[in-house]
């Protein structure tokens, strides 16, 4: 994958998780599943990607 794909599916991810958890609480995402899904995804592309952009520098 290259360089740039991967930092801009991280920042996509980032900017996906401070769109939707904006003014939300706690007790908002822990009441809302769909909303723990989606940030939960974004966390897991954001972990991984890391490893992907080092074997392919």
């Amino acid at each position: 994958m290259a360089k740039r794909k991967v930092l801009a599916e991280i920042l996509e991810a980032i900017h996906g998780i401070e769109t939707h958890a904006a003014g939300k609480s706690l007790g908002d995402f822990e009441r809302d599943w769909l909303l723990r899904l989606a940030i939960q995804r974004a966390l897991e592309i954001i972990s991984k990607q890391p490893a992907t952009f080092q074997t392919n520098c």
